[in-house]
């Protein structure tokens, strides 16, 4: 049954490409059509994912034998989706007077379906069905970690978890990096580069500037005016200007500066000042809940804290999240004893800017009881290494 399904797919998938691709269509209309089997009767939205919203462009019902088209005038080369009654999407690229064909199973969207038409489509096909694998093993490892709470070796368990998910989340990362580098020139280039895994932004635009720029270079060149081009090129330009304000930033946080004060609500929402731990060495260390890396790190800073914190240790940890129930619950977990404040404005926080960060987390700057800055660094071990020869010596 299984492998008559298959063959069938396939058949109907070829034979709808041959059909589409004689068909003769009125200059620049884009004809999208294709077969989702076991859906009839279910209605489809096309949407469009403009610069900043998302618009129906039109709707239809699947047929009695299962199939659906789509007839329209793109004004650009643009991203749409086809939207399932159970939410289930489908993501692509259309260029006005494409013919795009799509064949799938209800039952096996979003991770699975043919899709041809255009070489942006085919782009974003390989990049989501491989995202939709990484996807599941991160849920299975989510699973794994929440039934394991209630366990005495719920610390080790969580141990393991944590370094899996970093392991995965790097992989990702890779992989979306890899498939914009070797998509440049392609449009589904900006899609991919805005793309989210795990509730976070796969690229940040000052982790990885080369490619914000390069594809900017690219694109403006072969889609001069379009919408999503431009728009990409302002980021660009915004991301320039921010790199050389980090620049001649970076000189008022290096060694020997007064690290600039700030005062941001605990979760409690009493407000808790920097500056009120002058007289005691400070790590000043910035974190975010969903990073395995920082989860680890609140481990280690645990057991400096304690070896060092009745010699006058302080640890006073900003959090970028978002999210007041995430960061919590972390503080709560990882049982944290220190100072732990957020605005829970997450990467659009003014703290970035206030102490240059640049996104990579976690990151520390070491403090002397005068407020001056001793150090800082992204690396836990260079930071342990300044604070127990401060303490040792």
């Amino acid at each position: 049954m299984i492998f008559f399904r298959r063959f069938s797919y396939l058949l109907t998938f070829f034979v709808l490409v041959f059909f589409s691709c004689t068909q003769e269509l009125p200059k620049n209309e884009t004809l999208i059509s294709g077969t989702i089997s076991g859906a009839a009767g279910q209605k489809l939205l096309l949407e469009e994912l403009t610069i900043n919203e998302l618009i129906v462009v039109d709707s239809t019902f699947v047929s009695e034998r299962d199939f659906f088209s789509f007839h329209f005038q793109p004004e650009e080369s643009s991203f749409f989706m086809i939207r399932f009654e159970d939410g289930n999407t489908v993501k692509f690229t259309l260029h006005p007077g494409d013919t795009l064909s799509i064949s799938a199973h209800l039952s096996e969207l979003p991770d699975k379906y043919l899709i041809e038409g255009n070489d942006d489509t085919e782009i974003l096909h390989r990049y989501f069905g491989q995202t939709a694998i990484f996807q599941h093993r991160f849920d299975s490892l989510r699973e794994v970690f929440y039934n394991s709470i209630h366990l005495d070796t719920f610390q080790l368990v969580k141990q393991k978890i944590d370094s899996s998910l970093q392991q995965l989340l790097n992989n990702h990362k890779e992989f979306t990096v890899q498939s914009i580098q070797q998509s440049f020139g392609s449009l589904a280039g900006l899609l991919l580069l805005n793309q989210r895994f795990a509730g976070q932004p796969v690229i940040l635009p000052e982790n990885h500037p080369d490619l914000y720029i390069r594809l900017d270079s690219v694109l403006s060149g072969k889609y001069p005016g379009n919408s999503h081009v431009l728009d990409h090129h302002r980021r660009v330009e915004e991301l320039v200007t921010k790199m050389e304000i980090q620049k001649a930033n970076a000189g008022r946080l290096s060694p020997g500066q007064i690290i600039p004060d700030i005062s941001l609500p605990d979760p409690l929402s009493n407000k808790q000042k920097l500056s009120a731990l002058k007289g005691n060495p400070v790590i000043l260390y910035f974190w975010v809940s969903w990073s395995p890396p920082c989860r680890a790190v609140n481990h280690q800073l645990k057991m400096l804290y304690e070896k060092y914190h009745s010699f006058g240790l302080k640890i006073f940890a900003i959090s970028l999240d978002h999210e007041q129930r995430y960061w919590s619950d972390a503080i709560k977990v990882d049982e944290l004893p220190w100072i732990n404040v957020s605005d829970l404005r997450g990467i659009n926080s003014p703290v970035k800017e206030l102490y240059n960060l640049s996104g990579e987390f976690p990151w520390f700057f070491f403090i002397d009881p005068e407020g001056k800055i001793i150090s800082s660094s992204a690396k836990y071990s260079e930071i342990s290494v300044l604070v127990t020869s401060h303490f040792e010596k």
